[in-house]
Formats: C-alpha cells, sequence, structure tokens
C-alpha cells in the first residue's frame, strides 16, 4: 500500500448514504476579511519584507518608517495575508514540490494554479469553467518526503471581501490519492482557514510521486462573476523536526 487509509474522526465527519467515502469537516481558523485600504498596507509590508531579506540588501530596517516598521514587526508575529509562519514550520522539511490543475482562466498568469502554493492570500488561482465545476488541483509529493496529517484551505478570492463576495467559492471538493477518491471535502462559507485532518500519507514507494488531487463538485455562487476562486491550500503534517 502506497499510503494509509484515513481515521474517521467521529466529531468531524458524516457518512455518504449507501457509500463509504466520508464526508470530512472543516475546524475553522479566524477570519481574513480585507478591505482595499487592509490590501494595499499589508501588500507594501510584504514588499518591503522580500526586500529586507535580499541577499543584495535593497533597503535596511533602520531606513523604514514607523508605520513600515510596525507592518513588517506584524508580518513576523504572524499576522497578515502570508499563511506559512516566518520561521521554522513543517514546510521545512515537507510540502508538494509542484503543482498542476486541469486549466487556468484565459490561461492567465495572474490566475495560475501555482498562485494557490504561494502562501499569499492575495493571490489565487482560477479555473476556466463555469463555477469551477469538475476542475482540478494536483499536488506533488516526492517519494518517502515527510507525511500530510492535514489540508488547509482558504477558500475564495480572499484580497478583499469585497472580491471574496463576487466570485464564487467552493462548496464541496472530491480528494483524491493517487487517483483513488478517499473523501469528500465539505466547505463553509467563510473566509477563515479550513482545516481537514487526515490520517498520515506518503508514497512508500522509491521514485514515485504522491499525488494529493482535490477536484471541485459544488460551488457558492458569487454575487457578480462565475469564475471560482481559491486563494490558498496549504498542508501539516509529520517527520520534520
Amino acid at each position: 500500500m502506497r499510503f494509509l487509509f484515513f481515521f474517521i474522526f467521529l466529531t468531524s465527519i458524516a457518512f455518504i448514504s449507501g457509500q463509504n467515502t466520508v464526508t470530512l469537516l472543516p475546524n475553522l481558523g479566524i477570519e481574513n476579511n480585507y478591505s482595499q485600504s487592509d490590501f494595499e498596507y499589508w501588500k507594501r509590508a510584504t514588499e518591503l519584507f522580500s526586500k529586507l531579506n535580499n541577499l543584495e540588501n535593497e533597503i535596511k530596517y533602520s531606513e523604514l518608517t514607523e508605520t513600515e516598521t510596525k507592518a513588517i514587526d506584524s508580518l513576523e508575529l504572524g499576522y497578515g495575508p502570508q499563511t506559512d509562519v516566518i520561521g521554522c514550520s513543517w514546510y521545512c522539511g515537507g510540502g508538494p514540490y509542484k503543482t498542476s490543475s486541469s486549466s487556468v482562466l484565459n490561461d492567465d498568469e495572474n490566475y495560475s494554479n501555482e498562485n494557490i502554493h504561494d502562501f499569499d492570500l492575495f493571490t489565487g488561482w482560477v479555473p476556466q469553467s463555469k463555477n469551477g465545476i469538475g476542475e482540478t488541483i494536483s499536488f506533488h509529493f516526492k517519494a518517502k518526503s515527510p507525511r500530510i496529517n492535514a489540508i488547509v484551505i482558504y477558500n475564495g478570492y480572499i484580497k478583499t471581501k469585497e472580491l471574496w463576495k463576487k466570485n464564487s467559492r467552493a462548496k464541496k471538493i472530491k480528494l483524491k490519492i493517487d487517483n483513488e477518491t478517499i473523501a469528500i471535502l465539505e466547505l463553509k462559507d467563510t473566509t477563515a482557514s479550513q482545516r481537514f485532518e487526515i490520517e498520515p500519507i506518503q508514497s512508500t514507494t522509491e521514485n514515485q510521486d504522491l499525488v494529493l488531487t482535490l477536484e471541485i463538485m459544488e460551488s457558492y455562487e458569487g454575487e457578480k462573476y462565475t469564475d471560482l476562486v481559491i486563494s490558498e491550500i496549504n498542508f501539516d503534517g509529520i517527520d520534520v523536526h
């Protein structure tokens, strides 16, 4: 067996009638409701942070304004649109090495599948199909890489709350491991992070990836657009540190 079957958490799943597939329910984090001014503030903060960490030292911390240093300090404390903590985490040793998708809206790189795993809530993957139904996003993990035990989804276009309302969001997602359907993820219609706990999985076959695929089954309709957006999908796991 290349992966272990999921342990059924009694408080977080419900069986689909007549099938062995289970529906997993999420544990919710805090909401991410950004205004246009919030977006501009945090975008500037992340740009400055990137320059501070540039090996060529484009700018110095001492040269920043009080507002700018406060924003950067907040990023380091875990606030703002970056989903992976600044410092050490499971991603120090784990994580997918590539993503692939069934489509990208108008083949526009601004909506690329790469956006779904860049740790930035201000970007997102947008597939081509109306409301995203039937579209897939896949994550490729190298053989024997650290095991995955959670999938964390940031649903919708979180860039601003206005855009989140206007665009469609995922409602139900089919979870597949190496093309085998394992569970249905039932998402809430919220800007909060949605963490789905799973039994640890990995590929144990030499030189053979584990491929985790998510297929959109149902969606929450946007107030204005039929484009579906998922801002970010991250993972957590074990075997690191």
